[in-house]
Parts: C-alpha cells; structure tokens; sequence
C-alpha cells in the first residue's frame, strides 16, 4: 500500500548497503595493532550504513502508523467503487483515474484517464497536450457509461467535460492514502443519468458510515 512502487530498490539497496558493510567489519575489533588502527575505519563504515538504512526505518514506521487508516480508506472508497461497478456495470465501459481494485476485482473495459491504462491518454499527457476537449472525445470514442474520478486531478487541464452530468460523490473523512478525498459520479449525458442515480440509491445503504454521500441521487 505505501511505498509500492519503489519497495524493490529499497530491498536491493539494503542488500548492497549490508554486502559492502559486511567487507568492513574485521574479525577482530581488538587484536593487532593494526587492527585497532582500522577501528575509526570500520566505525564510520557503519556509522555510514546507519545513515543510509535511517530513513528506510523510518518509512517503515509511518507505514505501520498510518496501516490501519489506509486500510479503512481504501475499504470505504476503491473497494466500494468496485462492488458497485461489479454489480451494476459488469462489462461496460467505465472511466476511472484510479483503476486498481476495479479493473482487478471487476470485469470491465476501462478508460484511464490519467494515463496508466490508456496509451494515448500517457501520449498526450506526456506532450503535454491532454486537455478537456480530449477526454471527451476519448470518452464518447470508448462508449464510456459512468466516470468515477477525483475532479481535483483535472483543475490544471481545464477541469473535466461540462457535457458530463454529474449526479453525486463519495468522501472519506479522513483519508491518508487514496489519492483524492472525494470520487466524483458522471452519467456521460442524460440518457444515462436516471439509470445512474437509480442505481446509486439503490446501494446507498450499503456504504460504509465512514463515507460521506452527497448529490443529486440523494433527492
């Protein structure tokens, strides 16, 4: 959950810190007198080493800290998202910028609008030319249903695409790991958009207390 993405260069640079430590440490800390010489040697070896693993400790810790709430987070809001897709969009197209549990736990054709599953989503993103015309083109294109995004992501880009009908959202109350307090709910247009609250109401009770509804399927 923390620190994923970069867990394995830590481990291999922990395994390489501990190889060349282990070069330094002599057999005999107290022998010969040259062996004593090496002492200052050997103790800012490790001194080093201890430098270096430090803040690997203390990533470790803060993961453990905040495990608990993470857990809760991702719980209250991805793994909701996806039983709710399971069970009413098994199949559709949906627009997501947060695409793991869903895509992992449902069966659906996703378009990723922040890149990672949509090839010409990264294109335009990494030429610096993604703009709110082309989520909407790249949407109606896919055959896109519903959208469950974080509005926030897309401010710098011109915000996402005023055809889309927003119909509600979800927010965690504390949330320290998603990677947005509050997914936002689309119809793509209004033919879709009674479908959409209707299926909303209907598994609103079944949210978790800790996630805070609002919209215009509350009504």
């Amino acid at each position: 959950m923390f620190f994923r993405h970069e867990a394995y260069l830590v481990a291999l640079g922990i395994v390489v810190i501990v190889a060349q430590l282990a070069d330094q440490i002599p057999e005999k800390l107290f022998g010969t007198p040259a062996d004593r010489a090496l002492v200052p040697k050997h103790a800012g070896s490790v001194v080093l080493a201890a430098l270096l693993i430090y803040p690997c400790l203390v990533r470790a810790g803060a993961a453990l800290v905040y495990l608990p709430q993470a857990s809760k987070d991702i719980y209250e809001q991805q793994y909701q998202m996806e039983l709710f897709i399971k069970r009413y969009y098994q199949g559709s197209t949906i627009a997501l910028n947060d695409i793991g549990a869903v895509n992992f736990l449902a069966d659906v054709h996703c378009l990723d609008l922040w890149g990672l599953g949509t090839y010409e989503v990264t294109g335009l993103m990494h030429h610096h030319e993604y703009h709110t015309r082309d989520i909407l083109r790249l949407s109606r294109e896919a055959g896109v249903k519903v959208a469950m995004v974080y509005d926030t992501w897309y401010t710098p880009i011109g915000g996402l695409p005023r055809d889309w009908v927003w119909v509600g959202q979800w927010a965690l109350t504390d949330n320290v790991v998603a990677g947005g307090d509050t997914v936002s709910i689309y119809a793509m247009d209004e033919s879709e958009t009674d479908h959409l609250m209707r299926k909303l109401q209907d598994f609103s009770p079944f949210l978790p207390k800790g996630v805070n509804q609002s919209g215009r399927y509350l009504y």
